[in-house]
């Protein structure tokens, strides 16, 4: 059968061409005219094009090159800076905290307040409340551009918890709606894990890696999962949950993975940094016990990094050993394990570099081009959708 090719339509290749000048903007900063053709492959005529559309939406700047020499300064292009802010809230048992980044992605505000009945939601409430409100304070809320929620447990695409070990009494509910009063709208939905692995290869140990786990270590182990520069969240939503898994679900310490489960965690770690071989002894114990569902994965993944997070990544000096002792017993090939240099504000920095990247893949992608860089149109274009990643 004899096939006759078609011609691309001149719009969607300038739709293509915008999508591809900001891409190469962002992962390289300001550059000139020579190499924004070398990357992109375009000829002057239609990269002089795209950058002018480009500037009239308010997507590039130009800027004088700093580079000392003679004659006229060279021109330079980078991606503009518009004012505005994005949001990102993890709403954990224990606590309740709150990144707030401007539009370059750099944080400048962040608030932690604790639970004082954890796990309870009307708890949780008050302290969203509270660390929302503190996070925002100073700022009206037309500068809030969009904001992303994480919480714990296995999301459906509706945004409701179909699962949570965490927190059971989400279980049933859809967080966004439970706290929409004083949530700033639109915010999206993402899994804690998940929100920690996106911060680990934003800012974190993994930005050099487009295929990475990271390894939850703690009261309930966790696999997030970072494939082909994405992450995996699974046909069913669930990918990297270990929570069900038999060798898991008696929590770190032998524990339900509830109540003071917990408490006895911190004290563990602490004990084992003083030197308490006990405590040291009962943590390779733990970690022997999450090795075999971590090494399948690692094995069946062929992963290149493995990122160790959560509380024991605490005492690098014990789980590294373990988990690599682990994985050369039953992978094929062992992956590179790395520490973890992010707080516990791991997984609201990673929902707001979601809502950031929320923001810039509505305004900015092949199917569209680029879109007018307004808080409005980023609206107009989310209307009312539910959004889980």
């Amino acid at each position: 059968m004899q096939t006759t090719a078609q011609r691309a339509e001149p719009r969607s290749v300038r739709r293509w061409n915008e999508k591809t000048v900001i891409d190469v903007l962002r992962a390289h900063g300001a550059q000139r005219i020579s190499a924004l053709r070398s990357f992109t492959g375009l000829t002057p005529g239609p990269l002089g094009d795209v950058l002018r559309g480009l500037s009239a939406k308010g997507w590039v700047v130009s800027v004088p090159d700093e580079t000392p020499g003679r004659g006229r300064p060279a021109q330079r292009f980078r991606l503009s800076r518009p004012e505005g802010w994005v949001l990102g809230v993890d709403v954990g048992p224990h606590a309740v905290r709150a990144v707030r980044m401007d539009l370059a992605g750099n944080a400048v505000e962040r608030v932690e307040c604790e639970v004082l009945r954890p796990g309870d939601l009307q708890a949780m409430h008050e302290r969203t409340a509270e660390a929302v409100g503190r996070c925002l304070q100073g700022i009206g809320a037309e500068d809030l551009w969009a904001g992303t929620l994480a919480v714990g447990g296995h999301l459906d695409d509706e945004g409701s918890v179909v699962r949570s070990v965490a927190v059971p009494a989400w279980e049933g509910h859809r967080p966004l709606e439970l706290l929409s009063d004083v949530l700033p709208q639109p915010f999206s939905l993402i899994n804690d894990v998940r929100a920690e692995t996106l911060a680990e290869h934003e800012v974190g140990e993994a930005q050099d890696v487009e295929d990475f786990a990271l390894a939850h270590l703690g009261r309930r182990p966790t696999l997030g999962i970072f494939l082909e520069g994405r992450i995996r969240r699974g046909a069913h939503g669930t990918a990297g949950d270990l929570s069900l898994h038999p060798q898991l679900g008696r929590g770190v310490t032998g524990a339900t993975g509830d109540g003071d489960d917990a408490d006895q965690l911190v004290a563990m770690i602490r004990q084992a940094l003083a030197g308490d071989e006990g405590a040291r002894s009962g943590i390779r114990e733990a970690l022997e016990r999450m090795a075999e569902p971590f090494a399948l994965a690692a094995s069946v993944l062929d992963l290149a990094v493995i990122v160790i997070g959560g509380p024991f990544a605490a005492v690098p000096d014990i789980a590294v050993p373990a988990l690599a002792r682990a994985f050369d017993e039953r992978s094929r090939s062992v992956p590179e394990l790395r520490t973890t240099g992010l707080d516990q504000f791991a997984a609201a920095t990673g929902a707001a570099r979601q809502a950031l990247g929320w923001v810039d893949g509505t305004l900015a992608s092949a199917a569209t081009g680029a879109l007018e860089r307004e808080r409005s149109c980023f609206r107009a274009e989310v209307g009312g959708r539910v959004l889980v990643h």
